[in-house]
């Protein structure tokens, strides 16, 4: 509901831009609260990070051909089950080393490993062209077509 109302104003790389930047600032908070209330102050800022994921997936997928739309999807799931796999063990290390000395070291390594996907990401996209007509057209009549689909009119 949300990325219905932002994307289209702000545009799927801005919103990408936007949710590094708030992921990033939200790691680092969580990193440096001392008191149990300063989590709850900056969680709000978590709702622009989570539009990454999807605004990404829209990005790779306007720009792939149709017949390759698999290829991407089977990618993008291959990488996040790899995240899933690396994750968890590198954070428990990383607490484990520094849980006497740097209380939020766990949460400095995410707005590290953040910042450096925003990096990559603003180097890759930097200075490329919008979308082509025909992906974007293609891809919006489809989600239009799936929508009718569903609500049993075709």
């Amino acid at each position: 509901m949300l990325s219905g109302r932002l994307v289209p104003r702000f545009g799927e790389r801005r919103m990408a831009i936007i949710g590094f930047v708030t992921g990033t600032a939200t790691y680092s908070g969580y990193a440096l609260a001392t008191q149990g209330w300063m989590i709850f102050a900056v969680m709000p800022l978590w709702v622009f990070a989570a539009l990454v994921f999807p605004t990404l997936n829209a990005l790779m997928s306007h720009r792939v051909p149709p017949d390759a739309q698999g290829e991407l999807q089977g990618a993008v799931a291959s990488m996040f089950s790899l995240s899933s796999i690396i994750g968890p063990p590198l954070m428990t290390h990383v607490f484990s080393r520094f849980a006497g000395t740097v209380p939020g070291a766990s949460f400095f390594t995410a707005a590290l490993l953040a910042s450096t996907a925003f990096i990559i990401y603003w180097s890759s996209t930097r200075g490329m062209p919008p979308p082509t007509t025909a992906a974007t057209t293609h891809c919006a009549g489809r989600s239009v077509e799936l929508r009718t689909r569903r609500r049993g009119r075709v």
